[in-house]
């Protein structure tokens, strides 16, 4: 994930949304209106949204109007995550990456061998061998140097397979991440 801080620029992480304020345009415009609303869809959001801030008038057509006729709606964009403070912001990028996709797997297969251990009434010193059939990403993790260490060690596996075991194990299965997996468990 990304994480960057930026001073005063907030066009490039919001798109904006422009609306008329009716309250105050419908008064004073009437039939005028829809084609008020009309050009003030053709204007730039984000150029419009800084005037409406600084407290200029904006022109759209013929019609000068006032910052307060127009109503700027600001929406984080997509895979994003920011927060405001006087005058700065932070954007947090929300985007999952591989990585951390196998990182959240790998956590979640250690915690479901776990339980698995206690169904299988193995004590808490048994080493295990274990066996996983799933989906490719959880393939990648398997075959992740790290992940597969880890694995290995929070579960006590001196083996970590990827497929099924021709002995008798212990097996159940597992919806991870959405896929279904088949997790086979057996005493070393």
């Amino acid at each position: 994930g990304g994480f960057t801080v930026f001073g005063k620029q907030k066009g490039e992480w919001w798109d904006y949304e422009l609306r008329p304020n009716l309250e105050i345009l419908g008064p004073k415009y009437g039939q005028q209106v829809p084609t008020i609303r009309h050009l003030i869809q053709e204007l730039d959001p984000s150029r419009a949204a800084q005037q409406v801030r600084s407290g200029a008038n904006i022109v759209v057509g013929e019609y000068e109007l006032l910052p307060e006729e127009i109503i700027v709606i600001e929406a984080e964009k997509p895979g994003w995550t920011s927060s405001a403070d006087g005058g700065y912001a932070v954007r947090i990028d929300t985007k999952i990456t591989p990585e951390l996709m196998q990182q959240g797997l790998a956590r979640e297969l250690v915690h479901r061998v776990q339980t698995m251990r206690r169904s299988a009434h193995l004590d808490i010193s048994d080493r295990i061998v274990l066996f996983v059939e799933g989906h490719s990403l959880l393939s990648d993790t398997i075959n992740d140097s790290t992940l597969s260490a880890y694995i290995k060690n929070e579960t006590l596996a001196i083996d970590l397979v990827e497929g099924k075991d021709s002995e008798e194990c212990y097996e159940e299965s597992h919806t991870l991440d959405g896929s279904k997996v088949q997790i086979s468990i057996r005493k070393a």
